[in-house]
């Protein structure tokens, strides 16, 4: 028989399988958020024991005549670099209490991710003393701009009087030069 008297007879297999993938693969997409992608919706697949192969690549071809695409949220990996810094001292020896203002700041990085921009970051200054954000820089680049810009910020709103203690990671931003 040819595909045209299959018609005649109703649906052909393959066109009967692919329908039933079809709903299957919706189905499970939407339970798992989006967040599945063809590899572990297959898996899924393969635990109904089907009677037909869905293989990979079915499921993939399916998916995008669907316009279903999983979520990907690329992990952060740092950059590691193999030189260390070694100048500077630890001035605060663990001792993160002040008891004024201005006396004694610390800062850091935090990673965001963000969905339509991916991983940002968040370089801010902490006073010890009130535990409170004096200044801070969002970026979409990790680099020594954005502490310089919160460092730079925190100097001309707090206007301190007299030397402060600056504590930090000494990550790469905080060992640069111009920091």
């Amino acid at each position: 028989m040819n595909s045209t008297s299959n018609s005649k007879y109703g649906e052909g297999r393959l066109k009967q399988e692919n329908n039933w993938l079809r709903q299957e693969i919706i189905r499970i997409y939407h339970e798992q958020n989006g967040v599945y992608g063809a590899p572990k919706i297959r898996e899924e697949l393969l635990n109904l024991q089907l009677p037909f192969k869905a293989s990979e690549k079915r499921v993939q071809r399916i998916m995008r005549s669907l316009g279903l695409r999983s979520v990907v949220i690329k992990k952060y990996r740092p950059y590691k670099l193999d030189a260390v810094y070694n100048g500077g001292e630890n001035l605060l020896k663990r001792d993160f209490k002040a008891s004024q203002r201005n006396e004694k700041w610390v800062s850091d990085i935090t990673y965001i991710h963000v969905l339509n921009k991916g991983w940002c970051y968040l370089a801010s200054i902490m006073d010890l003393s009130t535990n409170k954000i004096i200044s801070w820089c969002f970026s979409q680049t990790m680099d020594k701009a954005c502490v310089l810009s919160a460092l730079h910020q925190a100097v001309s709103t707090q206007k301190p009087a007299k030397r402060v203690i600056l504590h930090s990671d000494r990550g790469s931003q905080y060992t640069s030069h111009e920091y």
